[in-house]
């Protein structure tokens, strides 16, 4: 299992990814993004991957939370054109030759239309697309892509929306979700399948559904909110963690500025360990709080202590088991 994480430019990704299961997800939607993807796709493949971009297009040529019932778009010039010039790029790139996963450019919401372009990229000579279904549509395009011999590699989406407010019922949804599957085919062909979980770097659904990849910004997102990334009990799980300015001027500022986190052990070496490695010190004082106030400084820590928390869960809770036990 591995999780890739948004990019972001204030983090020197190879040397904290060399050897660990994790990795850069790059949105070809961006033209700077692509940039930095084809960086990384020579001195990083093997922690790269390629995402179509295909919500960023919706969003900006349909609409944002604009339920289509009209598909018409996807036969507009606009799309086509972008469809054939993703895939050109990816065969320039040689994804498929070097092994870096790439995602298929899906239609949100209709699984035929996506099982449609998914087969073009087929039919145009690349090897491996990741197919995506989204989260509560047709689960029959899902079962039919679990079923296809032909297909390797199967992305769940939506769920980074839904996990905005539900977060205990989308748990449940997906937790049902493979169970239905691995009643369904069983666990022996869901184990030779690919699953990525798209914008998901839930702690609780981690552990508990049997994926391979998963990838999220959540990291970045959190830092701009002004959170920080707690690791909690024995660095299986994390909190997140809110600071007022004004605590980082109190003796006491380890107490002080984890109050809303009582009744809950903290796990120091995690903690400690990116505090020296980001500020020299093994200790959460209010030299470090201070430093953390700037949002970029945060980013940093929160992928650290992510980095090593899901170093930890991926050794413990593996897809063997999840299917199995």
């Amino acid at each position: 299992m591995s999780i890739y994480f948004g990019y972001s430019s204030g983090i020197d990704f190879i040397s904290e990814l060399q050897g660990k299961k994790a990795g850069v997800l790059f949105s070809y939607y961006s033209s700077s993004m692509r940039k930095h993807a084809e960086q990384f796709i020579q001195d990083f493949p093997q922690g790269t991957m390629i995402d179509s971009g295909a919500f960023s297009w919706y969003t900006k040529h349909v609409g944002k939370g604009v339920k289509v019932r009209d598909y018409s778009w996807t036969k507009s010039k606009e799309f086509l054109n972008y469809f054939q010039a993703y895939m050109t790029w990816v065969k320039k790139q040689k994804l498929d030759d070097i092994g870096v996963p790439y995602v298929g450019l899906d239609v949100i919401g209709n699984g035929e239309l996506t099982y449609d372009l998914w087969k073009k990229m087929k039919e145009a000579g690349l090897k491996n697309p990741m197919i995506v279904w989204h989260a509560r549509s047709n689960e029959d395009y899902l079962l039919k892509y679990v079923q296809d011999d032909s297909i390797d590699y199967i992305g769940i989406g939506g769920i980074a929306v839904l996990l905005t407010s539900r977060k205990n019922e989308v748990f449940k949804y997906l937790k049902s979700l493979f169970g239905f599957l691995r009643n369904t085919v069983g666990p022996e062909v869901l184990m030779k399948k690919k699953f990525h979980l798209f914008g998901c770097t839930a702690i609780d659904i981690l552990k508990a559904l049997p994926y391979d990849t998963a990838d999220s910004a959540s990291y970045i997102m959190t830092s701009i909110r002004g959170g920080l990334y707690i690791p909690l009990g024995e660095g299986y799980d994390i909190a997140v963690l809110y600071i007022p300015k004004h605590d980082s001027k109190s003796k006491n500022t380890r107490k002080i500025a984890t109050e809303g986190l009582r009744n809950v052990s903290f796990n120091d070496e995690i903690l400690f360990k990116t505090c020296k490695e980001m500020f020299g010190v093994e200790e959460f004082n209010k030299e470090v709080i201070e430093e953390l106030m700037s949002p970029g400084k945060r980013t940093i820590w929160n992928f650290k202590v992510f980095k090593e928390v899901y170093s930890k869960i991926v050794e413990k809770y593996t897809k063997e088991m999840k299917l199995f036990v």
